[in-house]
């Protein structure tokens, strides 16, 4: 069935979003049951692609920001409970992975040509995002995808070669207090061990100009644009919205960033759990490990 509404591409009802205007509020929040109703909302902030495969998201660089932030954004934040409940996870307890599919069409044109597509953010501030970085001179359709730690916006350099128009995904997972990373379904050789509660996921078009708006010709202000195409969520293994992969297209869940293991790990537990080769190994000890040897041995 084709997509009649934003949320529809988006597949999930946990969600609120945020938009860089002041129509009713300091910026505006569309929540589900709300009104208006994000499940059938759709603005120039907000709205599907030509071809009804994506959702566009603008954000203008002379928008309303949210109180401590001095960027715009049109961004959504993860919810529960069919979208009732604010998510407030902690990094130390179970696994929650988030994997976007998207494509930048536009970065601000001034100074800080930037923008935050992905987030991972605590009780109090941001944990850790994906940010794109567009070149501050010369040619403006490609930039850096970076990974942040904390306040430190260089944590890791994923790529300084990712055209815009060109679509991607990327992904974060927590578990057991370590934040790891998937870009293109592949996993990142970077890793951040953090305990952090009251978490949540983010993800949208977050300019990061600064405050500062520059006027493109026609005296309209610059801005930043990002395509949307799938987005999911999942807890302990239960996913909820379209998993990436096929662009416009939902496919079946699938928790974005399982650890893959090393089948000839998998072969000896079994063996020695069935007594086929002599035990002289704690099995319960060694399929605990398993998971972890099987991560190191693939990376």
């Amino acid at each position: 069935m084709q997509a009649e509404y934003p949320m529809d591409i988006i597949g999930s009802k946990n969600w609120y979003w945020t938009f860089p205007t002041n129509r009713w509020e300091q910026p505006d929040t569309v929540e589900v049951g709300a009104k208006p109703d994000l499940m059938t909302y759709s603005d120039e902030y907000f709205h599907l692609s030509d071809d009804k495969t994506g959702v566009v998201m603008f954000c203008p660089t002379d928008g309303q920001t949210t109180k401590n932030s001095r960027n715009p954004r049109t961004e959504g934040r993860q919810m529960e409970n069919d979208g009732k409940t604010k998510s407030a996870w902690s990094s130390t307890v179970g696994r929650n992975t988030i994997e976007t599919e998207l494509m930048i069409t536009a970065v601000p044109i001034g100074s800080r040509p930037n923008i935050v597509i992905q987030q991972v953010h605590d009780s109090e501030d941001d944990v850790t995002v994906w940010r794109f970085e567009g070149n501050t001179s010369g040619d403006r359709t490609v930039g850096s995808l970076w990974i942040t730690d904390g306040n430190t916006s260089h944590g890791f350099l994923v790529t300084n070669a990712l055209d815009l128009n060109t679509v991607f995904r990327v992904g974060i997972q927590s578990d057991g207090g370590k934040f790891t990373y998937t870009f293109n379904g592949e996993i990142v050789n970077y890793s951040q061990k953090k305990s952090v509660k009251g978490c949540y996921f983010k993800t949208g078009c977050y300019v990061q100009s600064g405050g500062t708006t520059t006027k493109l010709p026609d005296g309209k202000p610059d801005y930043g644009e990002v395509v949307l195409y799938a987005v999911q969520v999942c807890r302990d293994g239960v996913c909820a919205g379209n998993a990436p992969g096929s662009t416009g297209s939902p496919t079946d869940p699938v928790d974005p960033i399982d650890p893959p293991i090393d089948p000839a790990l998998a072969a000896r537990v079994t063996a020695l759990e069935s007594g086929a080769i002599e035990q002289k190994a704690d099995t319960s000890a060694l399929r605990a490990g398993l998971g972890a040897l099987g991560s190191k041995s693939a990376s």
